[in-house]
């Protein structure tokens, strides 16, 4: 479970930089690509979702291959 955490970890981090860069962007009125990377930075926050159905997966007792989760 360390290694699961510590990838959700690393996805939260890529995504708060994404967003922060968005930010970046809107304030400079750079619109379009603010907001594709605020939607960039969102998929990122799935991906923990898709982690996290995995670890519950194996806490149930059943064989997870997180090559094909994602």
């Amino acid at each position: 479970m360390k290694k699961i955490d510590a990838g959700a970890e690393k996805i939260l981090i890529n995504a708060i930089a994404l967003y922060r860069e968005a930010v970046l962007l809107a304030e400079n009125k750079a619109w379009s690509r603010a907001l594709f990377l605020h939607q960039i930075s969102m998929e990122e926050c799935a991906k923990v979702d898709v982690l996290m159905g995995g670890a519950t997966g194996l806490l149930m007792g059943h064989k997870v291959d997180f090559k094909k989760t994602g």
